[in-house]
Protein backbone atom coordinates (compact mmCIF):
# COMPACT_ATOMS: atom_id res chain seq x y z
CA UNK A 1 0.00 0.00 0.00
CA UNK A 2 2.69 2.53 0.94
CA UNK A 3 4.65 2.00 -2.31
CA UNK A 4 1.42 2.68 -4.24
CA UNK A 5 0.82 5.89 -2.30
CA UNK A 6 4.44 6.95 -2.78
CA UNK A 7 4.13 6.46 -6.54
CA UNK A 8 0.85 8.41 -6.59
CA UNK A 9 2.40 11.31 -4.69
CA UNK A 10 5.74 11.14 -6.51
CA UNK A 11 7.73 10.73 -3.26
CA UNK A 12 10.30 8.21 -2.01
CA UNK A 13 10.46 6.10 1.15
CA UNK A 14 13.11 8.53 2.44
CA UNK A 15 10.59 11.35 1.91
CA UNK A 16 8.07 9.41 4.01
CA UNK A 17 10.62 9.22 6.83
CA UNK A 18 11.20 12.98 6.75
CA UNK A 19 7.47 13.73 6.62
CA UNK A 20 6.91 11.42 9.59
CA UNK A 21 9.61 13.04 11.74
CA UNK A 22 8.30 16.51 10.89
CA UNK A 23 4.81 15.32 11.93
CA UNK A 24 3.40 16.21 8.53
CA UNK A 25 2.30 12.59 8.12
CA UNK A 26 1.25 10.25 10.94
CA UNK A 27 1.75 6.55 10.25
CA UNK A 28 -0.07 3.82 12.15
CA UNK A 29 0.05 0.09 12.77
CA UNK A 30 -2.53 -2.52 13.80
CA UNK A 31 -2.28 -4.11 17.27
CA UNK A 32 -4.23 -6.78 19.13
CA UNK A 33 -4.75 -6.30 22.85
CA UNK A 34 -1.58 -4.56 24.02
CA UNK A 35 -1.56 -3.27 27.60
CA UNK A 36 -0.24 0.27 28.00
CA UNK A 37 0.30 2.68 30.86
CA UNK A 38 -1.58 5.95 30.35
CA UNK A 39 -0.63 9.36 31.72
CA UNK A 40 -0.91 13.03 30.95
CA UNK A 41 1.16 16.16 31.56
CA UNK A 42 0.34 18.72 34.24
CA UNK A 43 2.08 22.05 34.78
CA UNK A 44 2.70 23.75 38.11
CA UNK A 45 2.34 27.47 38.71
CA UNK A 46 6.14 27.67 38.47
CA UNK A 47 6.05 26.15 34.98
CA UNK A 48 7.36 22.72 35.97
CA UNK A 49 5.82 19.86 33.97
CA UNK A 50 5.16 16.48 35.55
CA UNK A 51 3.25 13.36 34.55
CA UNK A 52 0.04 12.21 36.18
CA UNK A 53 -0.54 8.42 35.87
CA UNK A 54 -4.03 7.32 34.81
CA UNK A 55 -3.67 3.55 35.02
CA UNK A 56 -3.46 0.80 32.41
CA UNK A 57 -5.67 0.18 29.39
CA UNK A 58 -5.71 -2.22 26.44
CA UNK A 59 -5.27 -1.03 22.86
CA UNK A 60 -6.71 -2.80 19.84
CA UNK A 61 -6.95 -1.91 16.17
CA UNK A 62 -5.18 0.93 14.36
CA UNK A 63 -2.80 2.92 16.59
CA UNK A 64 -0.80 5.99 15.65
CA UNK A 65 3.01 6.00 15.90
CA UNK A 66 5.63 8.70 16.51
CA UNK A 67 7.66 9.56 13.44
CA UNK A 68 10.91 9.69 15.40
CA UNK A 69 10.33 6.08 16.49
CA UNK A 70 9.86 4.66 13.00
CA UNK A 71 12.05 6.68 10.60
CA UNK A 72 14.58 3.85 10.30
CA UNK A 73 11.81 1.63 8.89
CA UNK A 74 11.94 3.71 5.71
CA UNK A 75 15.62 2.73 5.37
CA UNK A 76 14.64 -0.95 5.28
CA UNK A 77 15.24 -1.64 8.98
CA UNK A 78 12.94 -3.03 11.66
CA UNK A 79 12.34 -1.02 14.84
CA UNK A 80 11.00 -1.82 18.31
CA UNK A 81 7.77 -0.10 19.34
CA UNK A 82 7.46 0.86 23.01
CA UNK A 83 4.78 3.57 22.85
CA UNK A 84 1.90 4.91 20.77
CA UNK A 85 0.77 8.41 19.89
CA UNK A 86 -2.32 9.50 21.79
CA UNK A 87 -5.10 11.37 20.02
CA UNK A 88 -5.36 13.60 23.09
CA UNK A 89 -2.76 16.37 23.52
CA UNK A 90 -0.17 16.07 26.30
CA UNK A 91 -1.14 12.43 26.89
CA UNK A 92 1.08 9.35 26.79
CA UNK A 93 0.53 5.68 25.89
CA UNK A 94 3.54 3.57 26.82
CA UNK A 95 3.71 -0.22 26.64
CA UNK A 96 3.69 -1.45 30.22
CA UNK A 97 5.98 -4.48 30.03
CA UNK A 98 9.23 -4.74 28.05
CA UNK A 99 8.30 -8.22 26.83
CA UNK A 100 5.20 -6.72 25.15
CA UNK A 101 7.30 -4.38 22.98
CA UNK A 102 7.34 -5.60 19.39
CA UNK A 103 9.21 -5.03 16.15
CA UNK A 104 7.67 -3.68 12.96
CA UNK A 105 8.84 -3.23 9.40
CA UNK A 106 7.61 -1.30 6.39
CA UNK A 107 4.93 -3.91 5.69
CA UNK A 108 3.36 -3.20 9.11
CA UNK A 109 2.82 0.53 8.55
CA UNK A 110 -0.42 2.02 7.28
CA UNK A 111 -1.74 5.46 6.40
CA UNK A 112 -5.39 5.92 7.33
CA UNK A 113 -7.80 7.35 4.79
CA UNK A 114 -8.28 10.63 6.76
CA UNK A 115 -4.49 11.05 6.89
CA UNK A 116 -4.20 10.48 3.13
CA UNK A 117 -7.03 12.88 2.33
CA UNK A 118 -5.64 15.55 4.66
CA UNK A 119 -2.20 15.37 3.04
CA UNK A 120 -3.55 15.43 -0.51
CA UNK A 121 -5.75 18.42 0.27
CA UNK A 122 -2.89 20.33 1.92
CA UNK A 123 -0.59 19.71 -1.06
CA UNK A 124 -3.15 20.11 -3.87
CA UNK A 125 -2.63 16.54 -5.04
CA UNK A 126 -5.39 15.55 -7.45
CA UNK A 127 -5.91 11.82 -7.99
CA UNK A 128 -7.23 11.22 -11.50
CA UNK A 129 -9.88 8.51 -11.96
CA UNK A 130 -9.57 6.05 -14.85
CA UNK A 131 -12.42 7.78 -16.67
CA UNK A 132 -10.80 11.18 -16.27
CA UNK A 133 -7.50 9.78 -17.44
CA UNK A 134 -9.12 8.57 -20.67
CA UNK A 135 -10.76 11.93 -21.26
CA UNK A 136 -7.60 13.82 -20.36
CA UNK A 137 -4.51 11.77 -21.37
CA UNK A 138 -2.11 14.54 -20.39
CA UNK A 139 -3.19 14.53 -16.76
CA UNK A 140 -1.12 16.69 -14.45
CA UNK A 141 1.45 14.75 -12.44
CA UNK A 142 1.14 15.24 -8.71
CA UNK A 143 3.85 17.63 -7.55
CA UNK A 144 6.40 16.43 -5.08
CA UNK A 145 5.26 17.89 -1.75
CA UNK A 146 7.70 19.91 0.30
CA UNK A 147 5.28 19.95 3.24
CA UNK A 148 2.97 22.71 4.43
CA UNK A 149 4.88 25.88 5.21
CA UNK A 150 8.18 24.45 3.97
CA UNK A 151 10.27 26.56 1.65
CA UNK A 152 11.39 24.62 -1.44
CA UNK A 153 14.68 26.59 -1.61
CA UNK A 154 16.05 24.60 1.35
CA UNK A 155 16.82 20.88 1.08
CA UNK A 156 14.92 19.66 4.14
CA UNK A 157 14.85 16.09 2.85
CA UNK A 158 18.64 16.13 2.67
CA UNK A 159 18.77 17.82 6.08
CA UNK A 160 16.82 14.99 7.74
CA UNK A 161 18.86 12.32 5.98
CA UNK A 162 22.09 14.00 7.10
CA UNK A 163 20.83 14.32 10.69
CA UNK A 164 19.80 10.66 10.83
CA UNK A 165 23.06 9.56 9.16
CA UNK A 166 25.11 11.57 11.64
CA UNK A 167 23.31 10.11 14.66
CA UNK A 168 23.24 6.60 13.21
CA UNK A 169 26.97 6.53 12.37
CA UNK A 170 28.44 8.66 15.16
CA UNK A 171 25.89 8.43 17.97
CA UNK A 172 24.25 11.38 19.67
CA UNK A 173 26.40 14.49 20.09
CA UNK A 174 27.01 15.70 23.63
CA UNK A 175 24.55 18.56 23.18
CA UNK A 176 21.73 19.77 20.97
CA UNK A 177 23.78 22.86 20.10
CA UNK A 178 26.57 20.67 18.70
CA UNK A 179 24.11 18.82 16.44
CA UNK A 180 22.72 22.16 15.22
CA UNK A 181 26.26 23.37 14.47
CA UNK A 182 27.07 20.21 12.49
CA UNK A 183 23.89 20.56 10.42
CA UNK A 184 24.52 24.26 9.78
CA UNK A 185 27.99 23.30 8.53
CA UNK A 186 26.36 20.77 6.21
CA UNK A 187 23.97 23.42 4.87
CA UNK A 188 26.84 25.86 4.25
CA UNK A 189 28.75 23.14 2.41
CA UNK A 190 25.83 22.07 0.22
CA UNK A 191 23.82 25.24 -0.33
CA UNK A 192 24.43 28.82 -1.42
CA UNK A 193 21.49 29.97 0.72
CA UNK A 194 21.41 28.10 4.03
CA UNK A 195 18.37 28.63 6.28
CA UNK A 196 18.45 30.66 9.47
CA UNK A 197 20.03 28.86 12.39
CA UNK A 198 16.85 29.43 14.41
CA UNK A 199 14.89 27.37 11.86
CA UNK A 200 17.40 24.52 12.02
CA UNK A 201 17.44 24.73 15.83
CA UNK A 202 13.64 24.37 15.93
CA UNK A 203 13.69 21.26 13.73
CA UNK A 204 16.55 19.67 15.70
CA UNK A 205 14.77 20.48 18.98
CA UNK A 206 11.70 18.50 17.90
CA UNK A 207 13.92 15.47 17.28
CA UNK A 208 16.07 16.05 20.42
CA UNK A 209 13.12 16.28 22.81
CA UNK A 210 11.05 13.55 21.19
CA UNK A 211 12.23 10.87 23.60
CA UNK A 212 14.31 8.98 21.03
CA UNK A 213 17.41 10.79 22.30
CA UNK A 214 16.99 9.77 25.93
Amino acid sequence: MLPDIAARWNVTMADFGCLAVDEILTFSTVVRGIRVDTSYDEQTAEGEIFRVPCGPRYLRGVQQLYGVDIWRVFRGERVSIFRFKSSEPHSHLEIEHDHDCFEIGLEDLVLTRPEIEKFEAANNIVVETKQAAVQQPAARTARRPAGPGTSAKHDWDGFHIEMFRNVYENGLPSSQALLVRKLMEWFHATSDQPPDESTVRKKVSRFWHSGVCS
